[in-house]
């Protein structure tokens, strides 16, 4: 299951995934700063988790609040500025077409689906 228009909200990227101040964000953001993505260019990011969720495999599909929509799991590499990150994660919600990022994060041994791309 994948969405045909996407949407990243600019301030998930830069008051969460790259803000190291975060309360909840700050590992991740730890994460992906090391990786060389940067607050100066959320864009960046924003093209990678795109392209992770057009690419990656189909991970999990859970129904959406209210019985709208799914949220779909992606489990797959990421490219980031200083080379790919191999097992990445990324959740979308998506209705009628439209993808909404909801969050991301690096896979951890409990993260398994069928590792295929494209899905």
């Amino acid at each position: 299951m994948r969405g045909k228009h996407f949407f990243v909200p600019r301030r998930k990227l830069t008051d969460y995934l790259l803000d190291p101040e975060h309360p909840k964000g700050r590992d991740k953001a730890r994460f992906l700063l090391k990786r060389g993505f940067s607050p100066k260019d959320p864009a960046a990011l924003e093209r990678a988790l795109i392209h992770h969720a057009q690419k990656a495999a189909v991970c999990r599909i859970r129904p959406g609040a209210e019985g709208k929509g799914y949220l779909v799991s992606y489990l797959g590499p990421l490219d980031t500025p200083r080379g790919p990150v191999e097992r990445f994660v990324s959740v979308w919600y998506i209705e009628e077409g439209d993808a909404k990022f909801v969050t991301a994060y690096p896979a951890g041994p409990r993260d398994r689906c069928h590792e295929t791309r494209g899905a």
